[in-house]
């Protein structure tokens, strides 16, 4: 945080949401992506996380039901302090900060120390863990209010007021109360409430694995328990609950579980084309790109820009890269009109495209290798290339360029560099995904290097690629079945793992 470091902090209660990332507020968003500090609970999104900033403070309390949990006074704590650093905090909650989220008693403690502060309002899974199973809280006719309580009782609380909740004529709504939901029924029937009175259970809602069971306040209890329901869950009892306000298209990937992996861009993009065909997408992207955009040799690399008549991306991170840094240095991009491009792949050429300029060659291939050989019948003596592109990506281009003694430059642009906390996701739900995608032969080398053996082994996903390089590289490591793309773009990616999900769903059948 740039100005006083003597100068308190400030620190920002935000509602992630009930388990969807694309479900927290914009504002929410924002301030993830330029927090220093980000103090988060277990239900949040972990794919939040992937927003903060690379040298954000990381610091976990989640709460897990009759587990170990970080107490609330020592979480207060670790907000002030580290408000007193100086740093801008980000205390990131499941739900709504105000919704049984302990959010009043953090900003007693911020004001007791003096800290400011702002709430940041998040949906709530008690409006929207019912709406997402179809069931209204609230319905004409049916029911005119609605009502959330806590099902969870410290020690020192008072018990519940059946008495009065049974009377309750709207919607009850349950959180927090899987452990006590035969309590809660038996006892509201107790009190004079219909058994049949309608009721369901949410586990999991906004999440790949929601799952919705319904019955009555007599038989709910009973029907969660034999299907296994776990917290989180959220339990809804009223007339509304009958209603199954659900679309009844389902996307042609629906249900099925894909793995992605590659840098933050690609993931996020690959997983919005998924999530219009309904799949449940799980993020395995736990490489992180590092910029050299800001040593002392990208600025004599700038000096001496235009001394190439050839531009070479391979990839759209090298393309955003490098423009990007170009602004920074106030370089007028009416300057490269004088350069060739080339790029690998239609991703990579679209990148392109959005800054104005049309490659003049594009290789459909995928690798950087097939570019430098089809290239060669375009180049003369008086070109120079500037290969634009990881660090630590693949040799094949350069061998195919030096041995046909063409004058060029290799500059690593980036690298791709693990992060632990990501790379545990993928660590405890590989073997859940159905379909594992791949977007270069970098990204590949990189994934298997940081798998233990043992994972390795047990992957049973089929393994979709773009790319002959990435398809080479997966073959060299023991892989015998994979999908390779037939172009180099999200569009052709998402159309092979659907062609292949329908002939195999077929089959099934």
């Amino acid at each position: 945080m740039d100005g006083n470091k003597n100068a308190k902090g400030k620190v920002y209660l935000i509602g992630a949401g009930p388990g969807d990332p694309e479900l927290i507020t914009l504002k929410g968003e924002r301030l993830l992506k330029n927090c220093e500090a980000v103090v988060y609970d277990r239900l949040i999104p972990e794919s939040l996380l992937y927003l903060v900033p690379e040298n954000c403070e990381k610091i976990d309390v989640g709460k897990t039901p009759g587990g170990i949990s970080v107490p609330q006074e020592d979480i207060n704590r670790i907000l002030v302090r580290k408000a007193e650093e100086g740093k801008k905090v980000v205390r990131l909650k499941g739900g709504d900060p105000f919704v049984f989220g302990r959010g009043g008693e953090e900003i007693l403690a911020l004001q007791k120390a003096g800290i400011d502060f702002e709430v940041v309002p998040g949906i709530s899974s008690s409006l929207s863990a019912p709406a997402l199973a179809g069931i209204p809280v609230t319905h004409r006719n049916v029911s005119r209010s609605f009502h959330v309580i806590t099902g969870h009782r410290d020690k020192e609380e008072e018990d519940w007021d059946f008495k009065n909740l049974a009377k309750v004529e709207g919607t009850l709504i349950f959180l927090m109360g899987m452990e006590s939901i035969k309590t809660i029924t038996e006892e509201l029937i107790k009190e004079g409430k219909d058994s049949n009175t309608p009721a369901a259970v949410i586990s999991n809602a906004a999440r790949d694995n929601q799952i919705t069971v319904r019955g009555t306040l007599g038989t709910i209890s009973e029907i969660a328990r034999d299907r296994n329901i776990k917290a989180p869950a959220v339990i809804v009892i009223g007339e509304t609950a009958a209603y199954r306000f659900l679309s009844g298209r389902k996307g042609s990937l629906s249900g099925v579980r894909i793995g992605i992996t590659g840098t933050e861009s690609f993931v996020r993009k690959l997983s919005d084309a998924l999530r219009e065909e309904d799949a449940a997408v799980i993020n395995f992207g736990f490489l992180t790109v590092k910029k050299h955009t800001k040593s002392l040799e990208f600025k004599e690399l700038i000096s001496r820009l235009f001394e190439y008549t050839w531009l070479i991306f391979t990839s759209s991170n090298g393309v955003q890269i490098f423009f990007d840094a170009l602004k920074e240095e106030k370089i007028d991009f009416r300057r490269l009109a004088a350069f060739k491009i080339a790029a690998v792949g239609q991703g990579t050429a679209d990148a392109i495209a959005n800054f104005g300029f049309m490659p003049d060659y594009v290789s459909e291939k995928g690798n950087g290798g097939a570019l430098a050989g089809e290239l060669l019948p375009f180049l003369t003596e008086q070109d120079r290339l500037l290969l634009l592109r990881a660090g630590n990506a693949s040799g094949d281009m350069t061998i195919v360029l030096k041995n046909n003694h063409v004058v060029f430059e290799d500059f690593p642009l980036y690298s791709l560099v693990p992060e632990e906390y990501k790379k545990q996701r993928v660590l405890k739900e590989i073997s859940d995904a159905d379909y594992l995608i791949f977007a270069s032969s970098l990204g590949v080398k990189e994934f298997y290097h940081e798998l233990p053996e043992n994972l390795k082994r047990s992957i049973k996903a089929k393994l979709v690629c773009m790319g002959e390089a990435t398809k080479d590289r997966l073959k060299a490591l023991g892989n015998s079945e994979i999908l390779q793309a037939e172009k180099t773009s999200i569009s052709s990616l998402v159309q092979t793992v659907v062609s292949d999900y329908a002939v195999n769903k077929e089959d099934a059948e």
